[in-house]
């Protein structure tokens, strides 16, 4: 009985030191939007796409965006991703250049074994793919590396 109103004073004098009122709302955080500058992927950004492209000795990802309005943001990702490496492997040299309506980023392994090669632009594609379906897919996944 003592212990229950021990805490019935404490309570009481926590609400009444707070003016009676419950702690502000945080609000939670949502879902990030398209136009988010902390979301990383260059495809989520308002009309932004991307493509593969075989280049010399690898392939590159040449990001756009179809609103001139975005393409800044879409710059801003692609340098971001390319930092990061996108394939996660120190063999594999990253390159980015800025476009007219976006950004292209160049992937080569640098000892050009073929059958490396072949995979890096494989997987590159792949990623490209799912990129353009929405999904937000910022590293190239290891095949055959289990």
């Amino acid at each position: 009985m003592l212990r229950s109103i021990a805490t019935s004073v404490l309570i009481s004098a926590a609400l009444i030191g707070c003016g009676g009122s419950a702690p502000p709302e945080r609000p939670l955080p949502g879902p990030r939007l398209a136009d988010d500058s902390t979301n990383p992927c260059p495809t989520q950004v308002e009309d932004a796409r991307v493509r593969s492209e075989i280049i010399d000795g690898g392939i590159a990802l040449v990001f756009y965006a179809t609103n001139s309005e975005q393409i800044g943001a879409v710059r801003t990702r692609v340098h971001a991703l390319a930092a990061a490496n996108p394939t996660g492997d120190a063999k594999v040299n990253v390159a980015v250049f800025d476009t007219t309506d976006g950004a292209r980023l160049e992937l080569r392994p640098d000892d050009q074994d073929p059958d490396r090669l072949s995979d890096l632009r494989d997987q590159v594609a792949d990623l490209a793919d799912a990129m353009n379906s929405g999904e937000c897919v910022t590293r190239v996944a290891e095949r055959g590396n289990t």
